[in-house]
């Protein structure tokens, strides 16, 4: 999926993705990101069924006021137990497949929102 041309405030733009491949700044990448206003790295949560409370209170560390998740290129139920701690720890969660995650985050970081995305492919 193409995402519009677009100038961007923020640092990272998500040009493009498709199952197995976000292209980042115009670069690929093939593995699992993390991606927010102060830095980008390569995730080593490897797919959604592996994401767990820790992982969500590792995120929350960057005070985000929201934390996407794109779960690749399906959308998955969060477990229970997930959203329970999300909800305990007052942690804003949104978990969605990977393209429309990625266009919400584009559309938050571009207002320059504090937003925290996980992306699965």
């Amino acid at each position: 999926m193409q995402f519009s041309e677009e100038f961007s405030k923020a640092p990272w733009r998500i040009d493009r993705y498709s199952p197995g491949c976000i292209f980042l700044n115009q670069e690929p990448y093939y593995t699992p990101i993390l991606l927010h206003q102060d830095f980008m790295s390569v995730w080593d949560v490897k797919t959604f069924e592996f994401f767990t409370q820790e992982n969500l209170e590792f995120l929350q560390t960057r005070n985000p006021e929201l934390i996407l998740i794109g779960t690749g290129a399906k959308p998955v139920i969060p477990s229970r137990e997930l959203l329970n701690a999300a909800q305990i720890l007052r942690i804003s969660l949104e978990i969605m497949p990977t393209a429309q995650a990625c266009r919400t985050y584009n559309l938050m970081a571009n207002d320059g929102r504090n937003v925290l995305a996980g992306l699965f492919l």
